[in-house]
């Protein structure tokens, strides 16, 4: 097996099909996302990646080019990838990043595999990236260029592929510091909407059925579905609009204020409906917009990815009902989990979801200087963490995080002996906890 890096989308293109048979049915890794998401803030193809935000223009675009490691059997036939970009950063150097990080917030990315070689390509990549920079390839082969940290966030705790790559990076000298990541929260479907109900209190239980009788089942509330190009640019509409209204109400610039991410998310959207990847609807309640939703859709298990709420309609606490009936919705199709995404919001466990840890990691070469430059970040942090304990209350209830990086190791056994140190999206359904406790 041998290892072509990769630097140009326009060379990644022939292998489209199989990247999406690799993605093992998780919308966030496949083509359509990560292709557009790279065009978007990588290319630049959908025009200006400044936003205003606080009275400053701030970049959103990146100085950086693709790092896509290839592997290729003998007879040059793909067997996995990884998806990633390489940037320069001022403090740390040439950083390597999934593709799809920073403001597009996409959890559960991985290499990306033919079934059965995850291990071949996680020690393939591993070797390349860790061959001697400088001289002649070893046995011809090519040498990766110089990279200074391997940065990769919100990987799932049980997913194999990188856990085998994090492993074969440190038997050849490299620094492997997992650090706890963002916590996915998702919800097991049952087989019918009144299994998922029998979770709740009768209270809650009542409140839900008054909701669904006084809006759903009197016409007050309409659901529109995006079933054709002409809907689905009509609901983002909504989406971006409702979504950008509320985050303002709440003083905070919102993620389409960059229209990077506006543009991403658009083309994306036109790309994986198609596939039957995405469902995007919109509630109205009333005759006006009330909400928006855009789903990601997996073999077994639907991914909430954006929301927007009318602020003027938030004594209705549509975006609750949204959530609702998307659940209800993703039950009556079969899908077998909902999945609210990142982000620690009380709604997501009022609404029965589980927390899915996330592992960050942080992977520095051999070499003096990243060492150097790691060994100082690790230290400021440290001081920091340090500060915040001397200045807040004895009980901490965001805390834990010895307890955290335990549960990494363990599920993870080949990394119990990395060295360990301790380390959005925006939801516009914050209203939804406020009455359903």
């Amino acid at each position: 097996m041998r290892i072509v890096l990769v630097r140009r989308l326009e060379d990644l293109v022939p292998y489209a099909q199989q990247w999406d048979r690799m993605s093992a049915e998780v919308p966030t890794r496949c083509w359509g996302w990560l292709a557009n998401w790279w065009r978007a803030f990588g290319l630049r193809d959908y025009g200006d990646c400044m936003a205003r935000t606080a009275g400053k223009f701030q970049p959103a675009s990146l100085r950086a080019e693709l790092f896509v490691p290839c592997a290729l059997d003998a007879r040059g036939k793909l067997l996995g990838l990884a998806p990633w970009y390489i940037e320069r950063h001022r403090v740390f150097g040439r950083v390597i990043r999934w593709l799809g990080s920073g403001l597009a917030c996409s959890d559960y990315l991985s290499l990306l595999c033919e079934p059965g070689r995850e291990e071949d390509v996680a020690t393939a990549v591993a070797e390349y990236l860790s061959r001697t920079i400088g001289g002649a390839p070893p046995n011809g082969r090519e040498v990766a260029p110089p990279w200074d940290l391997l940065e990769l966030e919100a990987v799932a705790q049980d997913d194999q592929p990188v856990a085998c790559l994090m492993h074969k990076l440190l038997q050849r000298g490299c620094a492997v510091n997992p650090l706890s990541g963002p916590n996915c929260w998702r919800i097991a479907l049952p087989e019918t909407w009144e299994q998922y109900l029998s979770c709740f209190s009768r209270k809650r239980r009542n409140h839900v059925r008054k909701m669904m009788t006084a809006y759903v089942q009197s016409g007050r509330a309409v659901l529109h579905w995006a079933d054709s190009p002409p809907t689905l640019s009509r609901t983002l509409d909504i989406l971006i609009d409702l979504h950008q209204r509320r985050r303002r109400q709440l003083g905070e610039p919102g993620c389409f204020a960059w229209p990077a991410m506006t543009a991403f998310v658009r083309r994306a959207a036109e790309s994986l409906a198609p596939a039957g990847r995405l469902a995007a609807c919109w509630l109205e309640l009333d005759g006006h917009p009330a909400a928006a939703e855009f789903l990601l859709l997996g073999e077994q298990t639907v991914y909430s990815y954006q929301s927007g709420m009318a602020p003027e309609a938030i004594e209705h606490e549509p975006g609750k009902l949204m959530n609702l009936l998307m659940i209800r919705w993703a039950i009556q199709r079969g899908y077998k989990a909902y999945d609210l995404m990142r982000g620690d919001e009380p709604y997501k466990q009022a609404l029965r979801a589980e927390p899915v840890a996330t592992v960050n990691f942080r992977v520095v070469p051999p070499r003096w200087a990243p060492r150097l430059r790691d060994m100082l970040w690790r230290s400021g942090r440290s001081i920091k963490r340090w500060l915040a304990a001397r200045l807040s209350p004895p009980s901490n209830p965001r805390g834990q995080h010895n307890q955290e990086e335990a549960k990494t190791h363990s599920a993870n056994p080949q990394l119990a002996d990395a060295r360990t140190v301790s380390q959005s999206k925006q939801p516009d359904y914050a209203e939804s906890s406020a009455t359903f406790q």
